[in-house]
């Protein structure tokens, strides 16, 4: 997935939604203590305002993150598949947006490998009831020295996988996936994710990264700085959050119309 399809809202740089809350954490980094940076981001918790603005449920969650950072960069327990849960998690926390790690329903393909799937609930009103809607599918895989065949052979399983999903939302709702409503998927080796669109065009199904940076999960407070005030991670995982949600909202309004 060489290619690069931009979708707008990934544009990092035309986002300063979070610099409210890394602009307090400078001096702690320049101190250069996980301590000092845990006790500001505790501190910024307990105050719940900057320069005068109250600080948003997105913005807990958001501290909350870094706070797990923190401990994350103390213990050095790598443990991929976990970490990432455990963000997205905490991210998705209070919204229709709901984790589990299974497999998607279909099958025909071979996704064996340690996965995380996002799904949302959707209101059967005929019955009453709720049903579980698949939205997009994120693998995780540790990276191994020359087995790229076995790499690109996930990540295609992964997309194949994606596909099938979009497939799915397509013949269930009336959406128009041309705009917001197409999965975006999230290929995770090790500390680093690749977030890219499955989308149709003209007839076909394309596969492209939705922006040229990354995600990642620091583990050296060096890494942590660059993912703040650097790599502007934080503003993804809030572009991607709000992508999942806005699909979530669109489903159960479709279920409930339909």
């Amino acid at each position: 997935m060489r290619s690069i399809h931009r979708i707008p809202h990934f544009d990092v740089d035309k986002h300063n939604e979070v610099n409210h809350l890394i602009d307090p954490l400078k001096k702690a980094f320049e101190i250069g203590k996980l301590d000092q940076i845990k006790k500001t981001i505790r501190g910024m918790k307990n105050v719940r305002v900057y320069n005068g603005n109250s600080f948003t449920t997105i913005d807990y969650r958001l501290l909350d993150i870094l706070e797990y950072i923190t401990q994350l960069c103390s213990n050095k327990k790598f443990d991929p598949i976990t970490h990432w849960t455990h963000i997205f998690d905490i991210l998705f926390r209070g919204t229709n947006v709901k984790l589990s790690n299974r497999s998607p329903k279909s099958n025909g393909n071979k996704v064996t490998k340690n996965n995380i799937l996002f799904h949302c609930h959707s209101q059967n009103t005929r019955f009453g009831q709720f049903n579980n809607i698949e939205l997009s599918l994120c693998g995780v895989t540790l990276a191994t020295n020359g087995e790229d065949e076995k790499e690109s052979l996930f990540q295609s399983q992964l997309i194949v996988s994606n596909k099938t999903i979009l497939d799915r939302l397509e013949s269930a709702y009336d959406m128009d996936t041309n705009q917001d409503f197409f999965p975006i998927g999230i290929q995770v080796v090790d500390y680093v994710g690749y977030l890219y669109s499955i989308r149709k065009y003209k007839g076909i199904y394309v596969a492209s990264q939705v922006c040229e940076s990354t995600l990642s999960i620091p583990r050296t407070i060096d890494e942590f700085y660059s993912f703040l005030y650097d790599d502007h991670v934080l503003e993804m995982l809030c572009n991607l959050k709000r992508h999942y949600v806005n699909m979530a909202k669109l489903v159960r309004h479709a279920s409930v119309t339909t």
